[in-house]
């Protein structure tokens, strides 16, 4: 019973780590095109500087989205009862739902 209690929690902080991990991916992705383009913008003429200032406008609407959906995505603590007591834990059911809600967040990562 203590082993299996055990087995559990480590399952849970496991996919919480797995979907925190999957966030920051996909807020450094989105981050690290964002300041690319920045530097091409910043090297560029004139005449590709409105073509690079589009596409800065498209990656920073990519960037928020992804920090927006980062941030639902990450997982929320919910009041579990473990042997009478309060818990924050996150249920690992919840974080499960999590990841296969968003799945564009998965993608990014990878």
């Amino acid at each position: 019973m203590k082993q299996q209690s055990e087995l559990e929690r480590g399952r849970k902080k496991s996919l919480e780590k797995y979907v925190n991990l999957v966030a920051d991916g996909a807020i450094a992705k989105a981050e690290e095109s964002r300041k690319k383009l920045q530097s091409e913008l910043e090297r560029g003429s004139k005449k590709s500087s409105e073509k690079f200032q589009k596409k800065m406008k498209y990656v920073n609407i990519v960037a928020d989205r992804a920090r927006a959906k980062a941030k639902e995505c990450r997982p929320k603590k919910e009041k579990l009862q473990v042997k009478g007591k309060a818990s924050t834990i996150p249920s690992a059911e919840l974080l499960e739902e999590l990841i296969d809600k968003y799945p564009v967040v998965l993608e990014a990562k990878i």
